[in-house]
């Protein structure tokens, strides 16, 4: 079975890029779960969003995370998304479902 991995992938690197160049209006189809619990730890709120307190943000980890989603995509137009980088060996199904921009077919 092959995962919408076109679609989530560029999913995830539109919201990394928002992040990154700090956009703040990203749609809300494209939040995350994490997104979400993390806005309901805010705090004390009247509903208002100018009373939730923005979660604190690892620019460093998000650029990160955006060269990962650059480097699936550039392995998936190659036609080598689904193979281990390092064996050639091929990667499972629920591996990158779990993680899209997994790289290698076994942790380690």
């Amino acid at each position: 079975m092959r995962w919408p991995t076109r679609g989530r992938l560029a999913r995830e690197r539109t919201v990394a890029r928002s992040i990154v160049v700090g956009v703040s209006d990203v749609p809300a189809d494209l939040s995350t779960a994490a997104d979400t619990e993390s806005s309901t730890d805010a705090g004390p709120s009247d509903g208002h969003p100018a009373d939730a307190r923005p979660p604190e943000l690892d620019l460093d980890r998000v650029a990160a995370d955006l060269d990962g989603v650059e480097a699936a995509l550039r392995r998936l137009d190659d036609g080598t998304y689904w193979s281990d980088e390092v064996t050639g060996a091929p990667i499972p199904d629920v591996v990158l479902a779990a993680d899209p921009v997994a790289r290698r077919a076994e942790a380690g």
